[in-house]
């Protein structure tokens, strides 16, 4: 899903919430917060920082269930989090597929960070819970994609 998301964001469409033809850029924002001082309203940066959150959490959990032996899987979990955004913004900036942002880098390492915090403290009987909870989501996803979206190239 993050690499749908992500990666091949240029190959569709979904409703007005996701356009084609806007994703071949290629942006280097290097300002955090900037989108506060520059938003048109006050759900702009809301909707985005709270999503780019919310998008890594899953990873997060997941990352913990699979690091739950490790003497410290929070902080192992936090760090690959932030090395799949990196690697995820600096593939976006060379393929120009979407504006590279700092403030994505740390708001999906912190989403990674809350996951694994949470898969930790909830313990080891809910971990097939956050991978049902994982599969979930990519259902949700392609039956969005699916159902709302379009194919092709853009526009």
């Amino acid at each position: 899903m993050i690499a749908a998301l992500t990666l091949l964001k240029t190959h569709y469409r979904i409703g007005h919430l996701w356009s084609q033809h806007r994703q071949h850029v290629r942006s280097l924002e290097l300002i955090p917060l900037d989108m506060i001082v520059y938003a048109r309203s006050w759900f702009e940066p809301a909707f985005e920082y709270s999503g780019n959150v919310a998008f890594f959490v899953p990873l997060g959990l997941l990352l913990a269930v699979l690091l739950g032996g490790r003497k410290h899987p929070v902080r192992a979990a936090t760090l690959m989090g932030f090395a799949v955004s990196l690697v995820i913004e600096a593939t976006q900036f060379a393929l120009a597929i979407g504006r590279t942002d700092i403030d994505d880098l740390w708001c999906n390492t912190l989403g990674a960070f809350l996951g694994a915090w949470l898969a930790t403290k909830a313990g080891t009987r809910w971990q097939p819970v956050w991978v049902w909870f994982a599969i979930l989501l990519e259902a949700v996803f392609a039956v969005v994609v699916a159902v709302f979206g379009r194919f092709g190239a853009a526009a």
